[in-house]
């Protein structure tokens, strides 16, 4: 087995291990306590999301100096890091829509 194909199975089962949160039900979001705590929930994720791509992004340096910057070890975890903040970016969003249909609501 190469290494190319080792470490694209790697950053798979690392997303599919890492990205597994599921939306809130619907049926939940009627009250706006429930809704508050969905906001914060996303929020959460948010952070949680960007923490780990920051924490990729320091191993990809430190695999860029024992590999080299061509190396998939390198190349497949700066992939990884920008999943990971391309999710905190969506769960932002998520937690804004949520907080203005919160707003919107009598």
């Amino acid at each position: 087995m190469s290494i190319r194909p080792a470490a694209i199975v790697l950053i798979t089962l690392l997303v599919m291990a890492c990205a597994s949160s599921q939306p809130p039900d619907r049926a939940m979001m009627e009250s706006p306590g429930v809704q508050d705590a969905g906001v914060l929930q996303y929020q959460r994720e948010a952070q949680l999301y960007r923490d780990k791509s920051v924490a990729l992004i320091e191993r990809a340096a430190l695999y860029e100096r024992i590999f080299g910057p061509q190396s998939d070890w390198v190349i497949g975890t700066r992939m990884l890091a920008a999943f990971y903040e391309d999710e905190a970016r969506d769960r932002e969003r998520l937690a804004a829509r949520r907080k203005e249909s919160s707003h919107a609501m009598p």
